[in-house]
C-alpha cells in the first residue's frame, strides 16, 4: 500500500502541528514562571558599614516585586552576643533571631550589631521565606574580612554642591577609616 502525495502532506502537516503544540507548552510554561520569577519576593540579609557611627548593621530588605514572610534566619556560626569584646550588656538579641517578619516590596529593617568588636568574619546565611504561597530557602556566604581588604570603599555618593566643610569632613572620615585599616 502506497501512501499517496496528499496523505504524506497530510501526515508531514500533523507532525508539525505536534511539534507546534509541544514547543508552544515548554514555552508558556517557561514564560510563566519567569513571570513568577519577576514578581516575587526576593528577601536578602546582608551586613552594612555605617560610616557615620564607624559601625555595623545587619539589614533584612525585600529587593522584590511583591510581598514576602521572612520564615526564619539562620546564621553560622551563630550571633553569640557573649562574644562582643567590647559590650557590656550581653542581653539583647541580634536582628537575625526575627522570625515571622512581613516585608513589602522594598521595605528593610535594619539594627546595629557590633561586628568590628566581634571575632568572627565569616557567617554562612540561610534564610527562609514565602511569597505567593511557595517557600524559597536561599543559602550564601558573607565574608566581613573582605572589607579589611580593602584600601578605600566610598560609602556615600559625592555632591557636587557639597560645601568645603562637607568635603573636609567626608575627607577627615574617610582617613580615620582608612587609618583603622592599616
Amino acid at each position: 500500500m502506497e501512501l499517496t502525495s496528499a496523505e504524506i502532506i497530510s501526515i508531514v502537516s500533523m507532525l508539525v502541528a505536534i511539534i507546534a503544540v509541544t514547543i508552544s507548552f515548554f514555552n508558556l510554561r517557561e514564560m510563566k514562571q519567569a513571570r513568577i520569577e519577576s514578581v516575587r519576593a526576593n528577601i536578602n540579609v546582608s551586613f552594612s558599614y555605617i560610616k557615620e557611627i564607624s559601625s555595623w548593621e545587619i539589614v533584612i530588605k525585600n529587593f522584590g516585586n511583591s510581598s514576602g514572610v521572612l520564615k526564619n534566619i539562620i546564621v553560622n556560626p551563630a550571633l553569640d552576643t557573649t562574644k562582643i569584646l567590647t559590650a557590656s550588656n550581653h542581653e539583647f538579641r541580634p536582628l537575625t533571631e526575627i522570625t515571622n517578619l512581613f516585608l513589602a516590596p522594598g521595605q528593610q529593617v535594619s539594627a546595629r550589631f557590633p561586628f568590628e568588636d566581634y571575632p568572627d568574619k565569616e557567617f554562612d546565611i540561610t534564610l527562609c521565606y514565602k511569597t505567593l504561597g511557595k517557600v524559597y530557602t536561599e543559602n550564601y556566604k558573607i565574608d566581613l574580612a573582605f572589607y579589611d581588604n580593602i584600601g578605600y570603599v566610598i560609602f556615600s555618593d559625592r555632591k557636587s554642591n557639597a560645601s568645603l566643610e562637607d568635603l573636609l569632613g567626608e575627607i577627615s572620615t574617610n582617613i580615620a577609616w582608612l587609618s583603622r585599616k592599616f
